[in-house]
């Protein structure tokens, strides 16, 4: 999972947010930036 230059959308930052945790759900993003 890469992080682009781009900002990050909220889907990705729940996904960095989650990832940290390692929680054990991550939320997918599509490439609109939905779930």
């Amino acid at each position: 999972y890469q992080v682009d230059a781009q900002p990050l959308r909220p889907c990705e930052l729940q996904r960095e947010r989650a990832f940290l945790k390692r929680e054990d759900y991550v939320p997918q993003c599509a490439e609109d930036g939905s779930f």
